[in-house]
């Protein structure tokens, strides 16, 4: 990378959101959203631990 920040995790009373900056890399990240949400939820359930 070049020094950006990619993106921002932020954590409010709802939830955890996924903040970007408009461009090429959100739109694929809209695009493959859910399989890597539901591929990081395989991995936190898989370590077995609260």
């Amino acid at each position: 990378m070049d020094g950006r920040t990619a993106g921002q995790l932020v954590r409010s009373a709802k939830g955890v959101s996924f903040e970007l900056e408009k461009g090429p890399f959100a739109d694929w990240v809209e695009a493959q959203g859910q399989p890597l949400i539901e591929e990081l939820h395989a991995r936190w359930l898989q370590r077995g631990e609260d």
